[in-house]
């Protein structure tokens, strides 16, 4: 265990000073003294560097977006947080014309790509429950910025 277990991983600006390099991979150094001690020490969330996204946009109806709420909180998220890596998801909807989009979050591309068997059955059911009168459309990013401040 790190002396510092339980604060996400950030980025290391500098890291040629001598500093210890397990403690260092946890923080981001901001400004150095003359004796090469870190003086401006930053813990940031860059954990999620490296963390990848799966967007699924589905054309519903309006008429069906409950259905659709409900379906992603009770059924989308528990099986998101069931699979190894997952790391969360949001659900954007218009709800005057029935659109959806859902991002779900992966702590890596592998944890991602392991899910899509199971992702393939949510949306099925997801795309039913919106309504959705053409086939959803799927894309895979990689998260180059979160905050969840």
């Amino acid at each position: 265990m790190t002396p510092l277990s339980g604060i996400p991983r950030a980025r290391v600006i500098r890291h040629d000073r001598g500093d210890d390099p397990e403690l260092a991979s946890y923080l981001q150094i901001e400004e150095w003294d003359m004796e090469s001690r870190p003086v401006m020490v930053v813990v940031t969330r860059a954990e999620e560097v490296g963390m990848h996204a799966r967007v699924t946009m589905i054309s519903g109806s309006p008429d069906q977006a409950e259905q659709g709420i409900a379906s992603f909180r009770d059924d989308t998220l528990p099986a998101i947080k069931e699979e190894v890596g997952g790391r969360g998801g949001v659900l954007l909807i218009d709800r005057e014309s029935g659109n959806a989009m859902a991002i779900t979050l992966w702590e890596d591309e592998a944890a991602m790509r392991a899910s899509e068997e199971r992702a393939n059955e949510l949306r099925r059911t997801a795309s039913e429950e919106l309504g959705a009168t053409e086939q959803p459309r799927v894309e895979r990013y990689e998260v180059a910025v979160f905050d969840k401040s």
